[in-house]
């Protein structure tokens, strides 16, 4: 975590994901200023759970119990963040390990499973119509600084847009990405770099990337951005203290007091 830090806020702040910040930084003496930032998606800013389970949990489940496998939601949450073919294939591959057995045992495929998958999230997504609690005032303060917001995430792209629209953040997002539209899923790099060709920021050391799982902040290390961890996700404070984010707050709600007073 780094200490004695002060942080500015600036011109344009980026926001790919379900939470991310960008911020332009750049080392100081007295410690690290930024005035640029991106945020990251889904338990960072938004609240996917129904009946208090993920709704990522409940498509992923529903798409292997229909292929003969049952797995448990714990699983599920270990590779939350990822692009969800790459999940699917992570859960698949923990699978394999756990029966001591080859890939050529299992007669699943990864395409069938996420044809599975985009069904039943499909199915339960007009269910999803909750913010994580204070979001989208933290983004209407960013967007007062001149700010400039993106967001991303592991879901389809079209699932991260109508998210985006039922939540109405229309008007304060100004760059939607997905893992599916950049072309590689976390910890690559790709969304983030997007979304800094979308706003014109060039040095990776001026982003921030806000997010809620270790694949987040191994994403954000990946771009050579800081990285903020939120606690709004399923993953712990001690899994996620694993990859050693810059910063770690309970919640985006807490972003705007980082942003002020620093850490």
């Amino acid at each position: 975590m780094l200490q004695n830090t002060k942080i500015v806020r600036g011109k344009h702040m980026t926001v790919p994901g379900v939470a991310i910040f960008y911020a332009q930084c750049h080392k100081t003496k007295e410690g690290l200023c930024r005035d640029r930032w991106r945020t990251e998606g889904r338990g960072t800013t938004v609240d996917d759970s129904i009946e208090g389970v993920p709704l990522v949990a409940i498509a992923m489940k529903e798409a292997f119990r229909k292929n003969g496998y049952k797995i448990d939601v714990s699983l599920v949450n270990k590779y939350r963040g990822m692009e969800k073919r790459d999940a699917i294939q992570s859960i698949l591959n923990e699978l394999h390990e756990l029966n001591g057995s080859n890939n050529s045992s299992f007669n699943i495929s990864v395409d069938g499973l996420f044809k599975d998958f985009k069904f039943s999230l499909n199915q339960n997504l007009s269910l999803i119509k909750n913010e994580i609690a204070g979001t989208t005032e933290v983004f209407q303060k960013l967007k007062s600084t001149g700010a400039m917001i993106a967001v991303g995430s592991g879901f389809p792209h079209s699932v991260v847009e109508t998210i985006t629209h039922t939540l109405n953040w229309s008007s304060l997002v100004d760059f939607v990405c997905s893992a599916e539209k950049a072309g590689h899923g976390r910890p690559h790099p790709a969304m983030i770099h997007s979304a800094m060709k979308f706003c014109g920021v060039k040095d990776p050391r001026s982003v921030v990337k806000v997010g809620d799982t270790k694949v987040d902040v191994e994403e954000g290390k990946n771009a050579g951005c800081w990285t903020i961890s939120v606690l709004t996700g399923t993953q712990s404070r001690e899994f996620i203290a694993e990859s050693k984010p810059d910063f770690i707050i309970n919640s985006i709600a807490n972003l705007p007091d980082l942003l002020s007073n620093g850490a």
